[in-house]
């Protein structure tokens, strides 16, 4: 009879020998693994899918800052003034009483639709001229979950306050 001893050397130098039980182990962790790179992959994706409100509005102010800014350069340049006007569908650009790119739909200054459902919007017409400077205004844009001020500066500047 071999002592305990021996049998569980014997047994170890058994294990090593076949690779399906060490294999066994290391699969398991490497399923392991590839489940939470899965899943941590997978609510990246969600979150990115579906913006909420919030990102939407945030990406919308952006998309105005720009806009303005190009209307404000493309006024002096041309030295036509371009008004810029929005209500609760959208907005537009306005320049010799007409609507840019309503024939033109690559137009940057072409009209828009909200990317989210409004409410209400209280704007005032903002000019852009071939002066500098320009009347601050405010506009406020409420949505069904929430309200934006959207400030645009004497120098065409714009910034949010939630």
């Amino acid at each position: 009879m071999l002592s305990p001893r021996v049998r569980f050397s014997r047994y170890l130098r058994n294990v090593h020998k076949s690779p399906g039980l060490c294999a066994r182990g290391s699969t398991l962790l490497e399923l392991l693994a590839v489940v939470v790179i899965l899943g941590i992959i997978a609510g990246l994706v969600s979150l990115s899918i579906a913006p909420g409100d919030s990102r939407r509005m945030a990406e919308e102010v952006d998309r105005l800052a720009a806009l303005f800014r190009l209307a404000n350069d493309e006024a002096r340049v041309s030295g036509r003034p371009i008004t810029w006007r929005a209500d609760a569908e959208g907005y537009r650009f306005v320049q010799s009483e007409e609507v840019r790119g309503e024939s033109d739909g690559r137009d940057p200054l072409r009209p828009r639709a909200w990317p989210f459902d409004v409410r209400l919007v209280d704007a005032p017409e903002i000019v852009f001229g071939r002066e500098p400077l320009m009347n601050p205004s405010r506009v406020y844009i409420v949505t069904n979950s929430r309200e934006i001020a959207v400030h645009v500066n004497a120098f065409g500047e714009v910034k949010s306050v939630p």
